[in-house]
């Protein structure tokens, strides 16, 4: 959502096994259509990476922003 930058979980997936765990990513978080998928460039080891990012369409009819604690 707003602000730029997130915490988050960075999965690392063999070059090789791409193909194969890809589409399941893609159906876990494009379910609802609610995020926009972008490639961006990460730093974990001392390397940068490229990775993929599903970022939240606040135009999304599904897009809850502004939540407490207690309504997630």
């Amino acid at each position: 959502d707003a602000g730029g930058a997130c915490e988050g979980i960075l999965y690392q997936i063999e070059h090789n096994r791409l193909e194969q765990e890809l589409p399941y990513i893609w159906m876990r978080e494009m379910i609802t259509d609610v995020y926009q998928p972008i490639w961006i460039e990460v730093f974990a080891n001392n390397k940068s990476l490229p990775a993929i990012t599903f970022i939240a369409d606040r135009r999304n009819k599904f897009y809850r922003g502004n939540l407490s604690c207690t309504q997630i």
